[in-house]
């Protein structure tokens, strides 16, 4: 466990209605001392919690975002507009993190997520009471203690 540091998680169907409450929980972290926020960089929340640290940083420069890839061709399915976000993204990262060398069956994206839970001291999600990855990682994180920070759109 990292100490100041912040971990996101949420689904791919996140809306856009989420940036200022994501943009108001990033300037209230960084408030209380934390400075490194991690994202798994999939379509949806991740991508949407990324772009708020990145806003955040024009504010406070000490404030670092690593992009927690699950292997190097994420976005290879990715729709044209999503890929550009995408790599602007990556660009303006501080550091890119690659926690797995190649696709080889969904389990990287469980290898992506254990990653984020073990590198961070709290995570922030959005989760709307459905099955699969997101769940799996708040109950991760649970298990080991950490405080879970929900989300929700306006």
């Amino acid at each position: 466990m990292f100490e100041n540091c912040v971990s996101f998680t949420g689904h791919r169907q996140a809306p856009y209605t989420l940036r200022q409450p994501l943009d108001r929980v990033i300037e209230l972290l960084f408030h209380k001392g934390y400075t490194t926020f991690l994202s798994g960089m999939a379509l949806g929340f991740d991508m949407l919690a990324a772009e708020a640290v990145l806003r955040a940083k024009n504010n406070h420069p000490e404030i670092k975002l690593i992009a927690v890839l699950p292997f190097p061709q994420q976005s290879e399915k990715f729709s044209p507009s999503s890929k550009s976000r995408y790599q602007s993204i990556l660009q303006q990262a501080d550091n890119v993190v690659i926690t797995s060398n190649e696709y080889t069956n969904a389990g990287v994206y469980h290898i992506r997520n254990k990653y984020l839970v073990e590198h961070c001291s709290v995570i922030v999600s959005y989760y709307n009471n459905t099955p699969g990855g997101t769940q799996k990682t708040i109950e991760m994180g649970r298990k080991i203690g950490l405080p879970i920070i929900s989300i929700n759109p306006e």
